[in-house]
Formats: structure tokens, C-alpha cells, sequence
């Protein structure tokens, strides 16, 4: 006598019918190798993020302690994303250089029409750009600046019957900009 589990017993042969589709749904997206390749990828984002952070945070400390950004931080920063990139992100070297470019650019000609900002700021900008490449430059730019924007203003607000002429590192809010690019990069 054959027993037919689908008659005697419902409950199983339609948890049994359930566990077979997710089983095939779970072979068919998740194996091994894409597992893997998945962990990697977001290991070499999180290393492309510890490279920029060992860097941004004591330039930013220094440019909060003594208003000046020394050239081993930014350029030294620069240096080092692009040999990460070389080695681990490839397809990211053009867009990197492109933005590095972009924001020595654009904080080069903010430097040469206001006199604001300082030569440090303009290679750091440089090295932001290297981090978030040509397509997020802009990103972190505005992250930053709105930010140093929501800082600054109650300064602004106690000064407003005098000109406001403190000096404003702004090194940490390009950091915290370039954090922020980064975070909605890891979203996607």
C-alpha cells in the first residue's frame, strides 16, 4: 500500500511545497560565490572609508586646534586612496582623479575670489574629492557647506550689528561631508 502525503497529511505537503520554493529562491539568489562577492565589495567600501578617516580625522583636529591643515594629512591622503583604489577599486581611478581635480578646482578659485579660504582647504578639498570621485564631489560639497552653514549661523547672529571676522576650520565639516556621501553611498 503506497501512502500519499498530500492526503493524509495537508499541512505537511503544503509546508513541504513552501520550503521547496524558498529553497529554489534561496539557491538561485544567494549561493556562495555571491555571497562572497558581496561581502568583499563592502569590505573594500568600508576600507576605501578607513583609508579617508585615518586621514580626515587628525587633519580635521589639527585644523580645529591650530587653523592649519599640513600637507602630509591632505596630500598624504590623496596619495593613499589612490594607490587603494589602484589596487582594490579600479574602475574608480578616473572618477577619483576627476574629482580630486574638481574640488581643487572649485576651492581654488573660492580661494583666489575671496581670500577666505586657506591653502590647506584647497588640498584637502582635493583629497575629499579623491574619496567621494567626480560623481559625489558635489555631494559632499553641499553636505559640507550646509552644515558649516547651521554652525556658523548663531555666531553670525550674535555678530550682526559688527562684521563676523572669525576664522572657521571648516576641514571637519568637509569630513563630516564626505562621511555623510559615503553613508547615502553604502544606502544604494
Amino acid at each position: 500500500m503506497i501512502y500519499s502525503t498530500t492526503s493524509h497529511y495537508p499541512v505537511n505537503s503544503f509546508l513541504s511545497e513552501k520550503l521547496k520554493k524558498i529553497n529554489f529562491y534561496y539557491r538561485q539568489e544567494y549561493t556562495f560565490p555571491k555571497i562572497l562577492i558581496r561581502i568583499m565589495i563592502k569590505t573594500i567600501e568600508v576600507g576605501h572609508l578607513v583609508v579617508f578617516l585615518l586621514f580626515a580625522i587628525p587633519s580635521s583636529y589639527r585644523d580645529v586646534t591650530a587653523f592649519r591643515i599640513p600637507d602630509n594629512f591632505s596630500l598624504g591622503g590623496i596619495i593613499t586612496l589612490f594607490f587603494y583604489d589602484a589596487l582594490f577599486c579600479q574602475n574608480q581611478i578616473v572618477s577619483s582623479v576627476a574629482g580630486g581635480l574638481l574640488g581643487l578646482v572649485i576651492f581654488l578659485l573660492l580661494r583666489l575670489a575671496t581670500k577666505g579660504l586657506g591653502w590647506g582647504d584647497v588640498k584637502y578639498a582635493a583629497f575629499l574629492g579623491v574619496f567621494c570621485g567626480m560623481n559625489d564631489i558635489f555631494i559632499g560639497l553641499f553636505f559640507a557647506s550646509l552644515i558649516a552653514l547651521i554652525s556658523v549661523c548663531p555666531q553670525i547672529w550674535r555678530c550682526r550689528t559688527k562684521a563676523f571676522k572669525e576664522r572657521i576650520p571648516f576641514a571637519p565639516f568637509l569630513t563630516v561631508g564626505g562621511i555623510l556621501t559615503e553613508i547615502l553611498r553604502f544606502q544604494q
